[in-house]
Formats: C-alpha cells, sequence, structure tokens
C-alpha cells in the first residue's frame, strides 16, 4: 500500500474585493466565500478613491 496522505478539504475561501487574489482559506462546513481588502498598493488606492467618493 502506498503511503499516500489524503489533503483535507478546505471549502472557505477568503478573496480581495479589488484584485479578486486569494488571501486565505478557511476550514468552512459548507461552501463558503469571504472578501475583504489586501494590502497591495493598487487595491489600497482603489479603497481610498472609494472612500473619498462616498463623503
Amino acid at each position: 500500500m502506498d503511503n499516500y496522505k489524503a489533503s483535507p478539504i478546505v471549502l472557505g475561501v477568503i478573496l480581495c474585493n479589488y484584485c479578486g487574489s486569494e488571501i486565505a482559506t478557511v476550514d468552512t462546513e459548507k461552501v463558503t466565500v469571504f472578501y475583504t481588502d489586501c494590502k497591495r498598493d493598487v487595491c489600497r488606492e482603489q479603497r481610498k478613491g472609494k472612500e473619498d467618493k462616498q463623503r
């Protein structure tokens, strides 16, 4: 028999609101997508521009 270990199935993911990049995975009971802002400069500038427009 092979010494094969199956990877755990992770159904949750955290994505950036602006660039869509995967920030992290989360162990959840069902498929779940969370959105937040990543720390890339381009995304920070987009967030700042959006906040300025809301004022």
